[in-house]
């Protein structure tokens, strides 16, 4: 009798468990699509904070160009062809370790001070590496990922980023938005 039951049980439950498949696809399209976004933004906020005469600047990101379509400050949906010099930079601060004559002097400050102080301090960041020009597309480029099976149509000013199941969004570099 409970061999029964526990076939029942299993009959009825297990089809509800064992295809999770379509929502775990749902969730890494939306993973997807909100990493392109939060690097549509950081690129944006760079190309805001670097801009001069009302021309907006192509960005260096992690050691790749990123161009940036001049009047909207929004990552050009073409990546591989043309040329890019990039003006701005998003990397991280280093942080650098003191001189042990400053460490010591440091050290006997620390000593009579009732305050806590890190012996580090915030240099100069670190200059990035000349980026590759057209190294990749956008997508690959903005979340460091190979998108083998994703298809990326671009026809400025949109392009349309296609998962390997057809769930799909839009891009426009004008805007910044995606839909």
């Amino acid at each position: 009798m409970t061999i029964v039951l526990l076939g029942i049980l299993a009959a009825t439950a297990l089809p509800r468990f064992a295809d999770l498949t379509d929502e775990a696809e749902a969730f890494v399209f939306n993973a997807v699509r909100a990493n392109f976004k939060v690097g549509i933004h950081l690129v944006h906020s760079t190309s805001l904070i670097s801009r001069t005469s009302g021309i907006y600047p192509d960005i260096s990101l992690e050691g790749h160009c990123i161009k940036v379509e001049p009047t909207s400050g929004y990552p050009e949906v073409d990546q591989t062809s043309g040329t890019c010099t990039p003006v701005a930079s998003i990397y991280p601060l280093r942080y650098h370790t003191l001189p042990p004559p400053i460490i010591d002097q440091a050290i006997a400050f620390i000593k009579q001070s009732p305050l806590p102080i890190a012996l580090a301090y915030a240099g100069p960041p670190s200059p990035p590496p000349p980026p590759p020009l057209g190294a990749s597309e956008l997508p690959s480029l903005l979340m460091d990922s190979d998108f083998t099976d994703w298809v990326w149509n671009k026809t400025a000013p949109t392009a349309t980023l296609t998962s390997p199941k057809g769930a799909s969004f839009t891009y426009n570099q004008n805007t910044g938005t995606t839909k």
